[in-house]
């Protein structure tokens, strides 16, 4: 059975979220393939690291245009092929 995963929600108006201490064991990070970036920043505090994520619209546009590109690719190859 699937784990819910804890949607991190922006709390600043810098866009960050909260800090994240991961579990050393078996952690996981829920992703798509909508092209959706994120920057990432990390930190150790009494021997723990946490992290922090913060979205970003061009990174994820230039995903976004590059994915659209290498599935029109892929579907010219198919019909010549």
């Amino acid at each position: 059975m699937a784990a819910r995963m804890r949607k991190e929600r922006e709390v600043g108006p810098d866009g960050w979220t909260r800090w994240v201490q991961p579990r050393m064991r078996d952690y996981k990070i829920e992703c798509c393939d909508c092209g959706s970036t994120h920057h990432m920043v990390f930190r150790v505090v009494d021997g723990h690291v946490q992290f922090r994520a913060k979205s970003a619209p061009a990174y994820t546009a230039r995903a976004r245009v590059n994915r659209n590109v290498r599935r029109q690719i892929k579907a010219l190859a198919a019909r010549v092929a």
